[in-house]
């Protein structure tokens, strides 16, 4: 990992580091196609004039230069790490891991030298957004959480994270802030998510409002009026990923007031299903002909709230046998995991959506895989259960011919095997759990160590993928308020707990 204050040592040799013109204009619009919908955090117009007089070799840049020209690094290595290997070879005749490398050196290289400034540029915090967001796409490690860190430490230092409506600030200003910090917010969940760890970022440290969903072409440093509208722009699918960020963070509040008895579990489903219907409501029409990148983000939206959902409804489902309506709470969770990994697998494959499947973020998913093998060991004739089994053969890389009940079987040793590797490696202290929420909750694929299946012989189809809020699922928990915790003192202990002992089945 490059240091990002290591300086300017490399300042007088740029013409090594940028593509050449027409691979920087096809870097250039590969990133707006593939890259810009999912973090959108650069306002088109404002970026496109200034990159029209930027000079890419020139080693004498002023001040005001030197940000501009890490951001563009930047969106040329997020670019670049968006294509296929295929378009790799053809475009630019190179590998792509190739010209990844190259471009993170030098993204890296262009960051610490913009760093070295007395002030916190709004650029500098675009192009490590940026960066670390195209750095995501890889398998995340101790370097992403030292990034996000330091990222948020920036962010803060410029106020991204207060109320910006009282400043003097052109709605342009304001809507990149804002864009900033929310981009920011989400992939600190990203990370923490796939390493197991607390969110950098609590929810009584900022009090930003979301961004305006309006196009950029509406915004300009003279705007004198900001109307957010209702239905499909530029920053849609980027605020529909804000949108199910707040809602997770109101997800992990819900389980703890469960746990305390302050909340029952169906009040909390019904207040998150309403904030479904209204984020439902804002950006989609009722047309049943959508164009790819609003199918793909309609998708992901439904994604993410099931996700919500069986965060809420696992532990209940996980308690013992004998306690009451834990058939119902596990059919709801049931339902909503198979709808989340049928549709990861759809996004991940369906040539329609290819454009925007690079990265993991939508559709990695590997928790709800992991609690439908361990429910389809348990009982073989679930309904659905043929379903089941062919799409955790696509998330776990198995092959589609062999007896299932051994192919489950197996994937659990191995599951339990790698968590008791991790549990000797890991001393995880869960004292504060309780009142600090944590992804630890939840197994994760740096802990595992699964890959996601590529060997599925074909796309999954996405109209066939039964929608579980149209299952009646909410009415499953109608009496879950009768339930007990399994375990009173700690969040994520009684998890594993029980992760361990629905494994140890397979050990028979």
């Amino acid at each position: 990992m490059h240091n990002f204050n290591a300086g300017h040592s490399l300042n007088n040799n740029w013409e090594t580091f940028f593509p050449s013109f027409e691979e920087s204009r096809s870097l250039y619009g590969q990133y707006f196609l593939s890259v810009d919908p999912l973090v959108h955090v650069v306002h088109r117009p404002s970026f496109d004039l200034e990159y029209s007089h930027f000079s890419f070799t020139s080693p004498h840049l002023t001040r005001n230069q030197t940000p501009f020209r890490a951001l563009l690094l930047s969106v040329f290595f997020a670019a670049a790490v968006s294509l296929r290997a295929s378009q790799s070879e053809r475009l630019f005749g190179v590998r792509k891991e190739t010209m990844v490398e190259k471009l993170k050196f030098a993204a890296e290289t262009a960051l610490s030298a913009a760093n070295h400034t007395d002030f916190v540029d709004l650029q500098t915090l675009q192009a490590l957004t940026i960066f670390l967001f195209g750095r995501c796409a890889e398998d995340i490690d101790t370097s992403h959480a030292a990034l996000i860190e330091k990222l948020i430490h920036l962010a803060k230092l410029a106020g991204l994270h207060r109320n910006d409506e009282y400043l003097y600030l052109t709605p342009l200003e304001i809507q990149v802030r804002r864009l900033l910090w929310y981009q920011i917010c989400s992939i600190d969940v990203h990370i923490a998510k796939n390493l197991g760890s607390q969110l950098s970022i609590r929810d009584d440290d900022f009090d930003t409002p979301l961004p305006f969903n309006i196009n950029d072409a509406d915004l300009n440093d003279y705007s004198a009026t900001r109307v957010p509208r209702n239905g499909w722009t530029d920053v849609a699918l980027t605020l529909i990923k804000f949108e199910y960020h707040l809602l997770f963070r109101q997800t992990l509040r819900q389980i703890i007031a469960v746990k305390d008895g302050t909340l029952d579990i169906k009040t909390a489903r019904r207040l998150n299903d309403q904030h479904r219907k209204k984020i439902e409501a804002k950006y989609f029409s009722n047309s049943d002909h959508r164009p790819p990148i609003e199918c793909y983000a309609k998708l992901a939206s439904c994604l993410f709230a099931a996700r919500c959902d069986v965060a809420l409804l696992y532990r209940d489902a996980q308690v013992g046998a004998g306690l009451p309506h834990r058939n119902e709470l596990q059919d709801a969770a049931i339902n909503a995991s198979l709808f989340i990994t049928e549709s990861a697998a759809t996004l991940e494959t369906a040539p329609d959506l290819g454009t925007w499947a690079w990265h993991p973020y939508f559709h990695q998913q590997y928790f709800p895989a992991i609690f439908l093998l361990m429910e389809i060991y348990r009982n073989p004739n679930l309904p659905r259960a043929e379903r089941i089994n062919a799409i955790l053969d696509y998330a776990f890389g198995r092959s589609p011919g062999l007896n299932s009940r051994e192919k489950n079987r197996d994937t659990l040793r191995l599951l339990l095997r790698k968590l008791q590797e991790d549990e000797q490696h890991q001393a995880v202290n869960y004292a504060d759990a309780r009142r600090e929420p944590s992804m630890e909750a939840f197994p994760t694929t740096a802990n595992i160590g699964f890959s996601h299946g590529e060997s599925a012989a074909v796309p999954w189809s996405w109209q066939t993928i039964e929608d579980p809020f149209q299952m009646d699922t909410c009415s499953s928990a109608a009496h879950a308020d009768d339930l007990m915790w399994a375990s009173n003192d700690q969040i994520g202990s009684g998890i594993h707990q029980n992760l361990f002992e629905s494994l140890a089945i397979s050990q028979g």
